[in-house]
């Protein structure tokens, strides 16, 4: 699904690939992380009781729910809940 016209997507595909490849991997990384900024914003603003173990885990899950069994993805969130108790 898109929802930028033809001639715009054109556009910043050209403008994309003028880029040296240093920058666009700088570009595609600050998309990576604006991204999970997002998700983790959405989740503080839905669980605002939620430690931050929590909000990686859940992070974690919307990102590799796909990738993992649920009971595979529960152990995953476990662990990583786990870990930031440790390190807070």
């Amino acid at each position: 699904m898109t929802d930028t016209p033809d001639h715009i997507y054109k556009r910043q595909l050209a403008i994309f690939q003028a880029m040296p490849p240093g920058r666009r991997i700088e570009v595609c990384l600050e998309m990576i992380e604006d991204g999970r900024e997002l998700v983790l914003d959405q989740l503080r603003r839905k669980h605002p009781d939620w430690t931050q173990g929590q909000l990686i885990a859940g992070l974690s899950e919307r990102l590799y729910s796909k990738e993992f069994s649920p009971e595979k993805m529960e152990a995953v969130k476990q662990s990583i809940i786990a870990f930031h108790d440790k390190v807070s």
